[in-house]
């Protein structure tokens, strides 16, 4: 990939950076805050879609591809800097044991028919549904 105005460059990805970042992450100025937020928040970017981490990497390769050897950018480096502290959220929370399920909330067991190798546990949910959809649990 090469790039021929690399300002205009820095501009579109931070941009694009910018608009993929989760909302409890502040982004009103450079560098953004970095306070650790929940799985559930870093949704777009821990995904391997058009939002995904991996694009941001491969852009910035090719942003520092695109300098002359001996130039150096604090924009550049700034990008690096953030979205490596990202990489690390990402891995802790990828890492991170998983929650307890909450216990809270009504829950039936249905008996074990010997025809399946999985017990079902109707969750309160289910019980709320109509008799059709509670047999089909049971099957």
């Amino acid at each position: 990939m090469s790039i021929a105005d690399t300002a205009a460059y820095t501009e579109a990805w931070t941009g694009w950076w910018t608009a993929c970042q989760p909302t409890g992450r502040a982004t009103a100025s450079w560098p953004f805050a970095r306070e650790p937020l929940t799985g559930a928040q870093w949704g777009r970017l821990l995904n391997g879609g058009k939002y995904g981490i991996f694009l941001f990497v491969m852009a910035l390769s090719w942003w520092a591809k695109s300098l002359a050897p001996a130039a150096s950018s604090q924009s550049l480096t700034g990008a690096v800097s953030d979205v490596e502290w990202v990489l690390h959220q990402l891995v802790d929370v990828l890492t991170a044991p998983p929650a307890p399920a909450p216990t809270a909330g009504l829950a039936l067991e249905v008996p074990d028919t010997g025809r399946g190798k999985r017990k079902v546990v109707l969750t309160e949910k289910a019980l709320d549904l109509d008799e059709s959809v509670q047999k089909r649990y049971r099957r």
